[in-house]
């Protein structure tokens, strides 16, 4: 009979097993600071004493006689253009910080004789942390002009009054409201002031309580609680969002609470249970139990499509014992890098489930390759549900476990295209694609393009990008490209396209504007021209802003301009040399989203202008994952902005120092991976990085001399990165002045080994920082070698300890040359310099010293110090 009850019990306690997502559900309440005028028959009195005064006739504004709740204006006719304020007393806020600003008004439409008439009119305000008694304390609005910040254009939208809400951003205490005309004929009806509250409200499926709370100028966190006579019954967090516009937004609520024993939900009161219903609940819940979590999960088999999962039946399998087991697995790829977030076939992109299993056993099919799975084994008797809701234990807490695989990969899938472009005066096309099915880490992309009549005379290009554009094409041909990815798996099928290159030069290209053909143009020329005139067309080039002519073209040719009503800027977080930056959000059509926003400070030269417009173009030019991403501009009015992607974790060194010690080796190699995937794409674009201004702890000696940077100058830089992400943020050099850097570092001196460093990191940045920059490593070079390291970490592990000081105890007559004793102690580079120096036996090599390693020209103090030991070891072990 209690089974039989099963249903009917679940109805009072169970509203579902996945807590419901609400969003924007409840309306917004305005409260008001402020109405002006606040009855019909009350006189409206604010400032008027703040004009421009001028020959000839002008008003100033005024109430109309027996009119006194409202205030007009008309002054069409002037010599010169007016500038008169209306200013409200002094408005005290609080620590509100969001307010609406209302303006009920009415703007007669400007005659064609009229001299200085305007349409619109504006709104200001004046901020202050203390209170203000007398306008006297308040700045002019004329004489002090900066002071006032417009928040508003009230421009004239119809023959009839018209009602405009604008927000109004503050951060003080007190506010006082100015409204400037500037020639016209206008009523202002009235003005009010308001902000915003969402509402006090109860959510009756999942019995939370939202409080009344004030919303702010971005969305708050409001921690909710669950009503009277409730428990919460899953995990995760009970927060909520108070958005700006006063609503609730609850789609980030993860959990859930429920009636607690004897109680049902009732429109979201809790009502205690009587009678018969309230002997059922007893008796069940003595009698039955829940399953505890399945044993021994794995995966038996998998590949790249499918898996077998196995598990042993729970230790402890309730009552009563009939157990059964849904399964669930989902892609889940937030702790693994390389891996495909999202499944590439939409088919197979949800949840795979098995429901009701009675076998402890369970075949996924239809995965996607290369990609994370999480498996959810849950088992499960007949009173599950209303147990868990019962005894307020999640799933996760009793009859659940997880398997965690992933598919193995298979070569990728044809690439798609997403663009084929010709440009007919330049005569070359440009190719776009995306491979939705990587099925492992792409790492190029092979293109064959021939003539569809005569396959013979094929011609093959690779590149790393999803783009590539390709140029001297035969003229009145059609021609077929074949675009191949190319994984650690191996080579996928072409994605096929056939296009026919017209005859002659066809005038004007497409739909692009004169100026955008000579950006084209100019663009062609930096590709063909390169370092060394050259370079095949598809390799794509920086252009530098001081190069070309016209840098607002570059601008509209690499950036998207933004509409500055849809930005908004929170807090501060950081100043340069002419510009602020902020934390802030845009609105886009997925939503807010977060941004870093680069203000240029009003009153900035014209040299600080063109600086700001060139970091956005050069930026513009940039998309890959390791270099910080443009999402657009605000040229067209001021000041003008950059909005960046949004780093969350903040600057490296402040990341560093805050986890100093907490960082395995192989996360903080995985950091300067990072950065050396994003400079391998730089210096392929021929981008020089520099790192803005000359930095001498930073810059390489051949840089500090002759002001001229290059790759090798980066990579020097580099090596000084690396040996600051290994230390946690130390200063290089430590409290050296600049003049002691540069002489010890041009003397062979090179930062020593960090501690717990594995030395053959250490001998990485030792390359980077070699003397000759011809000798230094490229960045590919680079991200090799650490991939190693990452493939080998016990090779790390023996660098920490004394790997590199074995040669100490090998006697002299094991080597049979020099060149094998240089080899031995990973020296072999100065193998020249050995000969040249006439140092051909070991005999010569014990009779060295510091002295003559300098002057053979062996400059770092870390290379001599290592033939040093081995010479002291050999002499110390002759030969027998």
């Amino acid at each position: 009979m209690c089974v039989k009850q099963e249903i009917h019990m679940e109805h009072f306690w169970v509203t579902g097993l996945i807590a419901v997502v609400f969003s924007s559900l409840v309306s917004s309440e305005q409260k008001y600071i402020m109405k002006t005028p606040d009855c019909s028959g009350c006189i409206w009195a604010w400032n008027t004493a703040a004009y421009f005064q001028f020959p000839g006739f002008g008003l100033t504004w005024y109430r109309p006689i027996g009119q006194n709740t409202r205030y007009s204006i008309c002054n069409p006719d002037n010599l010169q253009e007016p500038n008169n304020w209306l200013r409200s007393p002094s408005i005290e806020v609080g620590d509100i910080q969001r307010l609406d600003v209302t303006f009920r008004y009415f703007s007669h439409p400007c005659g064609q004789s009229a001299s200085f008439c305007k349409e619109s009119f504006y709104a200001y305000v004046w901020e202050s942390n203390t209170s203000v008694t007398s306008m006297s304390d308040v700045p002019h609005p004329i004489s002090a002009f900066q002071l006032y910040r417009r928040f508003a254009n009230i421009t004239r939208q119809s023959d009839q009054e018209t009602i405009l809400t604008v927000p109004l951003h503050v951060t003080n205490k007190f506010i006082v409201l100015g409204i400037r005309d500037q020639g016209g004929c206008r009523t202002l009806y009235s003005v009010k002031v308001s902000y915003k509250v969402c509402s006090e409200k109860t959510l009756e499926d999942t019995l939370v309580s939202l409080p009344s709370t004030v919303s702010l100028v971005e969305s708050t966190p409001v921690q909710v609680v669950c009503m009277g006579n409730s428990r919460q019954i899953e995990p995760g967090n009970l927060t909520v969002f108070c958005d700006s516009d006063g609503e609730w937004n609850t789609s980030s609520l993860q959990s859930r609470c429920v009636c607690k024993e004897d109680m049902e939900n009732t429109r979201g009161v809790c009502t205690v249970i009587t009678g018969t219903q309230a002997n059922w609940v007893r008796f069940c819940f003595t009698s039955l139990e829940t399953p505890s979590k399945p044993r021994s999960a794995s995966v038996y088999f998998v590949n790249e499509s499918s898996t077998i999962l196995t598990w042993l039946v729970p230790e402890i399998t309730g009552t009563p014992t009939n157990v059964s087991y849904d399964v669930n697995c989902r892609p889940s790829c937030e702790y693994v890098s390389g891996c495909e977030k999202e499944t590439c076939n939409s088919d197979i992109n949800g949840a795979l489930t098995g429901e009701g299993l009675k076998t402890t056993n369970f075949t996924a099919a239809n995965l996607a390759s290369f990609v994370d799975y999480t498996c959810k084994i849950t088992a499960k008797n007949r009173v599950s549900k209303i147990a868990a809701a019962k005894t307020q234990a999640s799933e996760s807490e009793r009859s659940v476990t997880y398997v965690t695989l992933r598919t193995k990969g298979s070569v990728p899938g044809a690439p798609d295209y997403d663009s084929v472009t010709y440009h007919h005066e330049s005569n070359f096309i440009t190719l776009s694609w995306i491979v939705k099915c990587k099925n492992g880490i792409i790492q190029e992309y092979r293109i064959e393009y021939f003539s569809v009549d005569d396959s013979s005379g094929s011609k093959n290009l690779s590149t790393r990008d999803t783009k590539i554009q390709i140029g001297s094409l035969p003229a009145g041909k059609t021609l077929r490209f074949q675009v191949y990815a190319v994984n650690n798996f191996g080579t996928g099928s072409p994605g096929v396209t056939t296009f026919h290159i017209p005859k002659g030069n066809l005038g004007n290209p497409g739909k692009l504007p004169r100026r955008a053909q000579s950006m084209q143009k100019d663009y062609m020329r930096c590709l063909e021209r390169g370092s060394d005139g050259n370079l095949p067309m598809d390799q794509r080039r920086y252009i530098n802003p001081g190069d070309y002519r016209d840098l607002m073209e570059l601008l509209q040719t690499f950036t998207t301009e933004v509409d500055r009503s849809k930005t908004k800027l929170n807090g501060l977080i950081g100043q340069g040399e002419f510009a602020d930056v902020y934390k802030g959000s845009i609105q886009t059509p997925k939503g807010k989203l977060v941004v870093a926003v680069k203000v240029l400070r009003p009153g900035s030269n014209e040299k600080n202008q063109k600086d700001f417009l060139s970091e956005a173009s050069i930026m513009g030019q940039f998309n890959h994952p390791n270099v910080i991403r443009l999402v657009g501009v605000v040229t067209q009015s001021c000041p003008m902005m950059i909005l960046t992607e949004f780093l969350e974790s903040g600057s490296l060194d402040h990341f560093l120092k805050t986890r100093k010690g907490q960082l395995t080796t192989i996360q903080l190699l995985g950091m300067a991976r990072g950065v050396a995937c994003g400079m391998v794409y730089l210096s392929e674009m021929n981008f020089i990085h520099r790192g803005g201004k000359i930095a001498v702890r930073w810059t390489a000696p051949e840089a500090l001399q002759s002001r001229k940077f290059s790759s090798a100058s980066d990579m020097w830089s580099y090596g000084i990165l690396v040996w600051e992400i290994m230390s946690f943020s130390d200063r290089p050099y430590w409290e050296w002045n600049n003049y002691d850097v540069m002489n010890r570092v041009e003397s062979g001196y090179r930062l020593p080994l960090p501690r717990n460093c594995p030395k053959l990191v250490h001998n990485l940045m030792l390359n980077c920082w070699e003397s000759d920059k011809t000798k230094r490593p490229t960045f590919a070079d680079i991200v090799d070698n650490i991939d190693k390291f990452l493939r080998s970490p016990e090779d790390l592990n023996d660098g920490l300890s004394s790997a590199t000081e074995k040669f100490e105890v090998k006697r002299q007559q094991e080597f049979q040359s020099v060149d094998e004793w240089l080899r031995y102690i990973n020296m072999e580079k100065y193998s020249e310099v050995f000969h040249g120096a006439n140092i051909n036996s070991l005999d010569k090599v014990t009779g060295l010293g510091d002295k003559e390693l300098r002057e053979m020209g062996i400059k770092l103090i870390g290379h001599r110090n290592k033939m040093n030991k081995s010479i002291k070891a050999m002499k110390e072990n002759p030969v027998q």
